[in-house]
This record gives structure tokens, C-alpha cells and sequence, in this order.
């Protein structure tokens, strides 16, 4: 069943569920030990600290980024365990991205959010989100539009929505201060206004950018095509804006605005689960639409797929730069790895797309979401990815999953429980390191409850220490 393994000795990561050491000795920062009142918690965190185990990735990945971002305000930690939760979770996922995708940081100041340099370009960058209209209840589940609502809400709905957040960041003039002349200036904004905010947002920010709609129409012929309009203004009940944010007095200093439609909690725990920072069973399944790249597609393409079969996703993934046609201080293109872009080329509006680039998805995990019974001093849960660097290999029967994994503190004890998936019985396997190598030394099969398997294997595993 499970044969000698090797221990891997060059990396000695130590993990926890919640708070874990890097070899540099630095202690991650937790995001999830509650500093603020229960009664003052947003839904968001509360989910998070609910949700023991199935998302058990997400906290790990975000401890992990937020363990290098410096939090130049002192109030990070705060807002995002109450009213700023959506804002502070899209600020982490520009930092991922940022630091992961070879920028230089400026951290002498506090405006805007990030000053940054790649390539020779140093980018000032502010971020925001679209929030729920004061005194209106946001709604939490799905929401369903006919045909005639869904074309209001992106010609409309939306770009007002936009519209209110991107001016609000232009009245700062973030431009003027004095470490930012000179200096390309990049508003990144996300919508958290309501449930369905991230399906359709790219589209409608597109249009309002550029004050131009594409729209599918047939022709004379009865055939699909592409119809390019030019739009003046967006109007939802006593709301108007004028439409081409682009073209708009004081825009030309703004270089470009960074979407996505990603920066959310389910993209941590895709990460995280992608880096192995979970200690139990998850099985996480990813669906939505992608870039269909078709020579005449006309509409987005579905994509399904388990995360255990796709495992490159960058930070950068279904992140849209839109580049300002009339900006003082132009960047260039490709200036922000694995963006799609949009951009005026000969009067013509452009998308440049490469690989997979997902318009909008969603996150779908499966697993069990019970509380683990305290365990004994001398044994802690252990990530998969620092099982997978302790043990070079692991051989199990092909029809049995690996379910929960522990440690003793010393290294000197793994314990496994594994799943048969074709009788749904419970085994597991301890193993002992002798010299630089782990041996199996007690295996036991066809455990018919969990706990009775998890039980005994840490009774053995306490015996050996």
C-alpha cells in the first residue's frame, strides 16, 4: 500500500491551520484572530472564520500575501473584519498580483494605495470597488434578469455604478502630489455592489470607458455580427453621467483603469489550494465563461474543470487593463503580465487576449466541514504541500483519496487517513522516520467511521513520540 519514502531535507516549511512559520523565522500575520467586537463582523469574515475547513485554502493564501504587505494606514486589519472586507480582500489580490508578477514596491507612502516599477516604469495605482447604494440591502443569492433588464443593467446599472467610484478616486487628484508627477496614475476597481456584480461588469465597463457599445445584431443576410455604437450618456431612473470616462475633463492623467473580476475570496482558495496550504480533503470545482477564440464566435465560451487537473492559474488571470487613448502619461502595452488589454488602435477599439481568460466564474468546493476534536500537544494537522515536500512519493491503491494528514511536532511521526472511494471505508497509515527516510510502520483498513480511523491512528501516533 504505501512503500519507504524518502525525506526531502532541503525545505523544513512549518505549517499550522492558522498561523505557520517560513524558514525565514518570520511569524505570518493573521489576518483571522479577531481584533474587533463579534457584533461588528461583516457576514464576509464571518463566513470565513465559520467555514472551518472547506476554506481552509482561502485563509492560509491570504495570511500568506498579507504576511508581506505593508499596511501604511494601520486600519487593514480592522475594516477587513468589518465594513471594508470586499475592499480590503481586492487590495490583497493587487498586492498578490503586484509582488508576484515582478514589480518593484515604494512603500515611503501612504497615497496612493501603491506606488510601483517594472520594467523601468514606475506606476502609481489606486484601487476602489463599486458598494451597495446606502439604505439599500444588498442581495446575497442569485439574481435572474429577462433580456430586457440585463441590457439596462449593462448600458446603465453598471456604468453609473463605475462612473461613481472612478470619479470619486479623480476628485483626489492623486496626480498632484508630489511623488506622483511625472508618473502614470492607474485607478483598479472591482464590483462588490451586489451578488451578481462580477458577471457582467466587464462588458459594461468597457463601454463606459470608451463610450462605445458593441452589441450582436444580424445583418441583411440573417448573420451575426459585431455592431459598434457610439454612446453619449447612461441613464438609471433620476441618475445620468455622461459616457466615455476617457474623454472626460482631467481623465488625460489617468494612464489606464485595471479591472477584474477575480479579486475575490474564491480566488484565494484557488491559490491556496493550488499550493497546497490545506490539511484535509477538498475537491474544488471551477465554472463560468471564457474567451471563446472561435473565428466566428459571437458569445463566450462555458469551461468546467477540477483543480486537481489544471494547476498553473496566475494572480494575473481575467485581469483587463483598459489604456486611456488621450493619456498625458501613456503606458506602454503588455506593461502588466497576463492582463487582456483594451485599447484605441487607428480609431478602432482593440482586445488583445492570450491563453485562458475567464469573463466571470464561480467556485464550487466539496468536502467534509467538521470541526477537527482538539489533538494532543505533540501532534499538529499538516498542509498537503509540506507533506509533499517531506515524502518524495507516495504509492496508494488507485480507487483511495488521501483524506486528513498530521505531523508529530518533532517530524519524527506522519500520520495519513485515506478514503476508498469504491466502498467509502476509512484507512490509514503512520509512518516513522528512520535516518532520512519514512517507513510505514502500522497500516489498518476498512474502518467504517472516520473518527473511529482518526482515533486510533493518533493514539499510535502519540505512542511512538
Amino acid at each position: 500500500m504505501l512503500c519507504v519514502l524518502k525525506l526531502n531535507q532541503e525545505k523544513t516549511l512549518q505549517y499550522d491551520s492558522i498561523k505557520y512559520k517560513k524558514g525565514s523565522g518570520k511569524v505570518v500575520r493573521n489576518l483571522f484572530s479577531p481584533i474587533i467586537p463579534s457584533e461588528k463582523w461583516s457576514n464576509s469574515f464571518k463566513y470565513l472564520l465559520d467555514a472551518k475547513n472547506t476554506d481552509e485554502p482561502t485563509r492560509n493564501m491570504m495570511n500568506e500575501v498579507y504576511s508581506s504587505f505593508v499596511d501604511n494606514d494601520g486600519n487593514f486589519v480592522e475594516q477587513f473584519q468589518s465594513t471594508g472586507f470586499d475592499a480590503r480582500t481586492f487590495e490583497l489580490y493587487l498586492f498578490a498580483y503586484l509582488s508576484k508578477s515582478g514589480f518593484e514596491f515604494e512603500e515611503n507612502f501612504n497615497r496612493p494605495d501603491y506606488i510601483v516599477k517594472r520594467n523601468g516604469i514606475r506606476i502609481a495605482i489606486e484601487a476602489t470597488t463599486t458598494n451597495p447604494t446606502a439604505g439599500v440591502k444588498s442581495s446575497s443569492g442569485e439574481i435572474s434578469f429577462t433580456k430586457e433588464e440585463l441590457e439596462k443593467r449593462i448600458s446603465h446599472e453598471l456604468p453609473i455604478k463605475f462612473g461613481s467610484s472612478l470619479y470619486s478616486k479623480l476628485q483626489k487628484k492623486y496626480w498632484e502630489l508630489e511623488h506622483c508627477k511625472e508618473t502614470p496614475f492607474v485607478i483598479a476597481i472591482e464590483g462588490f455592489h451586489d451578488s451578481e456584480a462580477l458577471t457582467h461588469s466587464s462588458n459594461a465597463l468597457v463601454q463606459y470607458l470608451f463610450g462605445e457599445e458593441q452589441k450582436l445584431v444580424f445583418d441583411k443576410n440573417g448573420n451575426e455580427v459585431i455592431q459598434h455604437k457610439k454612446l453619449y450618456k447612461h441613464i438609471d431612473g433620476d441618475k445620468k453621467i455622461p459616457s466615455g470616462f476617457f474623454e472626460q475633463p482631467n481623465t488625460e492623467n489617468v494612464s489606464a483603469v485595471l479591472f477584474s473580476n477575480t479579486g475575490t475570496t474564491a480566488k484565494f482558495k484557488r491559490m491556496g489550494y493550488q499550493n497546497g496550504l490545506y490539511s484535509k480533503f477538498l475537491k474544488i470545482i471551477r465554472n463560468g465563461f471564457e474567451y471563446n477564440y472561435e473565428t466566428d464566435a459571437t458569445s463566450p465560451k462555458i469551461f468546467t474543470y477540477d483543480l486537481d487537473e489544471r494547476t498553473d492559474e496566475t494572480w494575473g488571470e481575467g485581469l483587463v487593463i483598459c489604456l486611456n487613448p488621450y493619456a498625458k502619461h501613456p503606458l506602454p502595452k503588455d506593461i502588466f503580465p497576463n492582463a487582456a488589454q483594451y485599447y484605441r488602435f487607428e480609431g478602432e477599439l482593440v482586445f488583445d487576449v492570450s491563453g485562458f481568460h475567464p469573463f466571470n466564474s464561480k467556485t464550487y468546493t466539496v468536502g467534509n466541514d467538521s470541526k477537527y476534536e482538539p489533538l494532543p500537544e505533540k501532534i499538529r494537522t499538516i498542509f498537503k504541500s509540506e507533506l509533499d515536500e517531506l515524502l518524495e512519493n507516495i504509492s496508494i491503491p488507485f480507487d483511495t483519496v488521501e483524506y486528513e494528514w498530521y505531523i508529530s511536532l518533532d517530524k519524527s511521526i506522519i500520520g495519513l487517513i485515506l478514503l476508498s472511494e469504491f466502498d467509502e471505508n476509512w484507512s490509514y497509515v503512520c509512518l516513522e522516520k528512520i535516518a532520512d527516510r519514512y517507513q510505514a510502520s502500522n497500516i489498518e483498513i476498512d474502518f467504517e467511521d472516520l473518527k473511529d480511523a482518526r482515533n486510533e491512528l493518533i493514539d499510535i501516533m502519540v505512542s511512538k513520540i
